[in-house]
Formats: structure tokens, sequence, C-alpha cells
């Protein structure tokens, strides 16, 4: 619920590699497996083959199998289970605070819905507003409002970049890596680069202003962090 609640809230798609080990389509199809891309938490699986093979990992899809994996998800799934400890643990809001998961959904990049809205939300105190009730799914109190508006007030009237151009969103990385050349010398090296550009994230929105879009980013960090997000009294 939390996966997907997350990603609803910053209006981005999981958009990970396809589920599979045979992208090339070499195998026969009696044999071939290919579970797709996945657009909820539930269409995941467990990635085993990156243990012994790190040339078969798949690292956007292992960030957000990390997140699901310290909430109580379990990776091997043979015989299903209907309850799971709920007692919080620390790797939980770890791995919200820093996955690389969760920092490809705080940044305002050309498909995320905080930079729709920054561009359109007429003051300060309407943003907060907006993103309070996207996030918590209620309005920011008095005390709230007067610690985040002056922080954002700064710049706020200069946001927007003259002359930007949105960035034209990035084609789905092509998985060059498959079970019929894992074993290549260049394999290996290929993920590496490719777990390099999962932990950047998402290019950030040419028509916000670095520095203030940067504190903005700040907030909705803060708000996805806080425990009344993941935790229901």
């Amino acid at each position: 619920q939390l996966v997907d609640s997350l990603h609803s809230i910053a209006g981005k798609s999981m958009g990970p590699e396809h589920l599979t080990l045979d992208p090339e389509g070499r195998r026969p199809a009696t044999s071939f497996l290919n579970l797709g891309v996945p657009t909820r938490a539930w269409n995941y699986v467990g990635l085993s083959n990156e243990r012994d093979r790190p040339a078969l990992a798949l690292p956007h899809a292992q960030g957000v199998i990390d997140m699901l994996v310290a909430f109580g998800w379990r990776e091997s799934r043979p015989n299903p289970v209907s309850s799971r400890d709920h007692s919080p643990m620390v790797l939980q809001p770890l791995v919200v605070a820093n996955g690389d998961a969760a920092h490809r959904l705080t940044q305002f990049s050309e498909d995320s819905w905080f930079t729709d809205w920054s561009l359109k939300a007429p003051t300060p105190d309407a943003w907060l507003q907006g993103v309070f009730l996207r996030t918590l799914s209620r309005y920011p109190t008095p005390a709230e409002l007067e610690d985040y508006v002056p922080y954002l007030r700064r710049g706020y009237e200069k946001r927007l970049r003259v002359g930007g151009v949105p960035r034209k969103l990035e084609s789905q990385f092509r998985n060059a890596v498959s079970w019929s050349n894992h074993l290549h010398p260049d394999a290996t090296s290929i993920k590496l680069k490719l777990e390099a550009k999962v932990r950047e994230g998402d290019l950030p929105t040419a028509l916000l202003q670095p520095e203030w879009r940067e504190a903005a980013e700040d907030v909705v960090w803060v708000l996805m962090n806080s425990p009344e997000l993941v935790y229901v009294p």
C-alpha cells in the first residue's frame, strides 16, 4: 500500500525494467517467461538472480523491491501467508528517506504532479495546502503554515524559468544484457552504469528555478517521511 500510495502521490508511473531474464526474446515460447512491466506493487516478484549474477540485476525494479521488503513483503513466496509482523524497525524509515525509489518520487521531474502544481499554485500558502492535501489528505495547521511558508516564499515569485523548455522524458532503458549474453566481460559494467543512473533518479524539470525547486523538494521529502503518512493510529 505504501509503495502504491507514494507513486500515486507523486503522479509517477513505476516504470521499471521488464521483469524478464530474456528481453531479447531468444528463448522459445515454451520456456520464455516475461512478467511485463509492473504498474502496482503486487506485480513484483523476487529478483534472486543478481545475488550470484550481477549482470542479471534489474536496478530500477530492485529499488522498489527494497521498500517492499522493508515493510514485510516476502521475496520468496512459495507459500502465501496472510499475516506478518507489524512491528516497526529502523530499516523502514531509512528506505523511505534514502532509498532509490523514494529519491525518484520526491524529484520534480517533468512527469511529477508536484512540478505541475508548482507551475499553477498562485501563492506559497496555496502551494503548501495543495501538497498537504495530496500527501496527507488534510490541510496544514496554522503552525505548519508558519513553519513552511517563509521557507517557500523565498524566490516564489521568480520560481518559473523564463524560456524554460520541458525536458523530453527519457524512453525506458533498453536492457541490453540478458541470459544469452550475461557472461560477456562487459555485461556487469553495463549494469553498474545503469545502477548509477537509477541512483541519480529522474532529470529535474527545466521549468522551475533550481534553487526554489530544491527547497520545495525538501518540503515534499519531509511530508513523505512523516509517520502520519505511513502509520494509521
